[in-house]
C-alpha cells in the first residue's frame, strides 16, 4: 500500500511539474500524503486546492480530517464548519465533526451533531452507538439506554453497545439489569478483560461474592499482577469469612507492590479504615522497613496496637513517631490515651498538656 501511494504520489508530482494549479491532481496527492500518515503535506496540498478554489467543500472535509489525524483539533473543525456552510447536509463533515467535539469533550455539540444525522438516517447504529457514549459522558443514561437498545434491535451481538448499556445500567444502580448484559456482552466477546471486571464489580455490588470470586480468579489468569483485582478479591473472601485466603490475597499485592509506597499506605490506610487491622499491619510493616520514620505509618500502627490491647507496644510505636516529630499533636493524643489504660495517669496528663 506504501509503494502503491508513494508511486502515486510521484506521478502527481509530474503532473503538477507540467500544470501546478491541477486541482484534481493536488487533491489526488494530498489523499495519497494521507493513506501514508503524512498529514502535514496532505494540508500543504488541500491548501494550493484552497487558494484556488476556497468553496471546495471536498478538500474542506479532507483538509479537516487531516488536522483531525495531526490532533489540530479546533483547526479541524473550522473547516468542517466552513464545508457544512457550503453543504450543510454533508453527513461525513457532520459525523467528523461530532468525532472530534467527542474527542475534546464537548458532548452536548456532538450530540446535536449526531442528532442532525439520525434526522436523516434514524437507523444509523454508529451514530446511534456515539450518542449513546455522549449521552453517558455528561450522565443521562437513560437517554444513553434508549440510544443502545435501537443499536441492539438492529444487531443483538454488538458487543459494546451490550457492554455499554450494563455501564448505564450500573451508573443508575440498576446492578442486576447490568450484570444481564454483561454476561451478554462476555457471550458474544468472553475475553474482554474489562467487561470482567465491571461484571465482577456488579456481582460484589449485588452481594454474589463467590461469583464475582469467580470472575476475579478469570481475570488473574490473564493478569496474575493486577492488584485492584486481588484486593477485590480479598475482600469478597474476607466477607465469606475465608480470612486465610483473603490473607493470601494480600502476600501477591505486596510481592506485586512492595516498594511502592504510595499503594502500600493506600491500601494499608483504607484496610485500616475497614478495622480490618491484621490485614493492614502487613502493608504497614512492609512500609516501615522501607521507611522507618514515617510518623504517620507508626501512628497508625500504633493504634491497632492498642485495639489489641497491646498499649506498651502501641507507646513504642507512638514514641518512634515523636522520636521524628516532637510535636505529632496525633501520637501525643493517642500515647495520652495509651497511658491513661495503663493508669499511667501523670505521664498521660504530659501528653494532653502538650496537645493543648
Amino acid at each position: 500500500m506504501l509503494d502503491k501511494n508513494r508511486d502515486a504520489i510521484a506521478c502527481y508530482d509530474k503532473i503538477l511539474a507540467v500544470e501546478p494549479d491541477d486541482t484534481i491532481a493536488l487533491f489526488q496527492k494530498g489523499l495519497a500524503f494521507y493513506d501514508e500518515g503524512q498529514h502535514q503535506e496532505a494540508i500543504a496540498c488541500y491548501d494550493s486546492i484552497l487558494k484556488i478554489e476556497p468553496n471546495d467543500k471536498d478538500t474542506l472535509f479532507q483538509k479537516g480530517r487531516a488536522l483531525d489525524e495531526d490532533g489540530e483539533y479546533k483547526e479541524a473543525i473550522t473547516c468542517f464548519n466552513q464545508a457544512l456552510e457550503i453543504d450543510p447536509y454533508n453527513m461525513d463533515a457532520i459525523f467528523h465533526k461530532a468525532e472530534v467535539l467527542f474527542g475534546l469533550n464537548r458532548y452536548q455539540e456532538a450530540i446535536t451533531c449526531y442528532d442532525k444525522i439520525l434526522e436523516t438516517n434514524s437507523d444509523d447504529i454508529v451514530v446511534l452507538y456515539n450518542k449513546g457514549n455522549a449521552l453517558c459522558n455528561i450522565d443521562r443514561y437513560k437517554e444513553a439506554i434508549t440510544c443502545y437498545d435501537k443499536v441492539l434491535t438492529a444487531d443483538p451481538d454488538y458487543t459494546d453497545a451490550l457492554y455499554n448499556k450494563g455501564d448505564a445500567l450500573y451508573n443508575l444502580e440498576r446492578f442486576r439489569e447490568a450484570i444481564m448484559y454483561y454476561d451478554e456482552a462476555l457471550r458474544v466477546n468472553p475475553d474482554n478483560i474489562n467487561i470482567l471486571y465491571d461484571l465482577s464489580d456488579a456481582l460484589f455490588r449485588t452481594n454474589r461474592y463467590k461469583e464475582a470470586i469467580m470472575r476475579y480468579d478469570q481475570i488473574l489468569a490473564v493478569e496474575p499482577d493486577d492488584t485492584d483485582t486481588l484486593y477485590q478479591k480479598s475482600h469478597a473472601l474476607y466477607i465469606l469469612g475465608k480470612h486465610k485466603k483473603a490473607m493470601a490475597c494480600h502476600d501477591e499485592i505486596l510481592a506485586a507492590i512492595s516498594n511502592d509506597t504510595v499503594q502500600l499506605e493506600n491500601i494499608g490506610n483504607s484496610l485500616h479504615t475497614m478495622e480490618r487491622y491484621e490485614e493492614a499491619i502487613k502493608y504497614y510493616d512492609r512500609l516501615l522497613e522501607i521507611d522507618p520514620n514515617n510518623k504517620a505509618v507508626l501512628c497508625n500502627k500504633g493504634f491497632i496496637m492498642c485495639h489489641y490491647e497491646k498499649y506498651k507496644e502501641a507507646i513504642m510505636y507512638y514514641d518512634k513517631a515523636l522520636v521524628v516529630d516532637t510535636n505529632y499533636m496525633h501520637a501525643l493524643s493517642e500515647k495520652g490515651t495509651a497511658l491513661l489504660v495503663l493508669n499511667e495517669y501523670e505521664e498521660a496528663i504530659e501528653c494532653y498538656d502538650k496537645v493543648l
